[in-house]
């Protein structure tokens, strides 16, 4: 089969186009989407649009990948990045050759339109492709931080203990809070939060999103009930600070708590103190790598290649 690819922006795509993306996106990942969602999705950008790698078969779309763009700040100067998301291909065309062009095809391209750096969090399935083809280089793990409110969600045995683990969970965020520290601390690597913010939560179409002002600090998390357990998920909070961290937490635990079992927190965090328990790598309910793809080598040092360095969790990739 002979196949094309090109490059396009989200506003350049035709309506044919955009409704094959949806009948592609429901068969590659068996859940509903909608023209509409999926345009207000990759519009939701400082720049108004996204960039998209196509793959296309006798003029019909069988791969398609985005590239989401926003501006982050590395060592206080503003760069453009992409997110490499929504990589499918349908079960006819799928191989290394395809998938290794549907990306690659890209960059220069995305060099072309001023974007000097790709990152993306490819799943277990993609990761080793990402990084064995030198698509994206890795850049390390996020951690999985979690609070069970109610330990039944967790193992549905111990559901009797619920009552306990409230009150546990209770005293050991309070007791947080008590050596928690107010220092803002500061990424090498983070987003423009004046550009970020607002188009990353304009994308709440369904009212899904919420945001809490503490007056020195801005919170945003999701409730939403996540493979049968009723979860909380901390998105972002900025600055980030242990004592604010605590605070939204406490807020969750206050105004949330009669409807959820779990706060869930996936992202790198540099102090110990959070008011939630750090999951070792090997018990994390799924692996969330970044990795990334330097387009203008003339930026970045090798502090780009260290996850320790990066502002990152739900808010850059969101699982839910």
């Amino acid at each position: 089969m002979a196949v094309k690819f090109e490059q396009k922006k989200t506003t350049e795509l035709s309506d044919e186009e955009f409704t094959q993306i949806v009948a592609l996106f429901q068969t590659v990942f068996e859940r509903e989407t909608s023209v509409d969602s999926l345009r207000h999705s990759y519009m939701s950008t400082p720049l108004g649009y996204s960039y998209h790698s196509i793959m296309k078969d006798e003029g019909v779309i069988c791969g398609f990948n985005s590239f989401e763009p926003s501006y982050f700040l590395y060592h206080g100067k503003k760069y453009l990045f992409a997110s490499s998301v929504t990589t499918m291909v349908d079960v006819m065309h799928r191989g290394a050759t395809n998938f290794y062009y549907i990306v690659s095809k890209a960059y220069p391209y995305l060099k072309n339109e001023g974007v000097s750096l790709v990152y993306a969090y490819p799943n277990n399935n993609s990761y080793p492709v990402f990084t064995k083809m030198k698509l994206t280089k890795d850049v390390g793990e996020m951690f999985t931080y979690f609070l069970p409110l109610r330990i039944g969600s967790v193992k549905p045995s111990l559901s009797s203990l619920n009552w306990f683990s409230q009150f546990i969970c209770r005293g050991f965020v309070w007791i947080s809070g008590v050596f928690a520290s107010d220092k803002n601390v500061s990424f090498p690597v983070k987003k423009d939060i004046e550009t970020y913010d607002g188009p990353r939560y304009s994308k709440n179409l369904h009212n899904v999103y919420r945001s809490v002002d503490f007056g020195n600090a801005i919170f945003h998390y999701r409730v939403k009930v996540h493979e049968g357990v009723r979860t909380a998920f901390f998105i972002d909070i900025n600055p980030k600070s242990s004592k604010s961290f605590v605070k939204a937490v406490k807020y969750l635990i206050k105004n949330e708590g009669k409807g959820i079992d779990m706060i869930l927190y996936p992202g790198y965090l540099p102090f110990s103190v959070t008011g939630m328990i750090k999951l070792p790598m090997k018990y994390a309910p799924k692996r969330l790598s970044l990795t990334a793809k330097v387009l203008d080598e003339t930026i970045f040092g090798d502090d780009i290649w260290d996850i320790k360095n990066w502002d990152t969790n739900l808010s850059n990739y969101d699982l839910i």
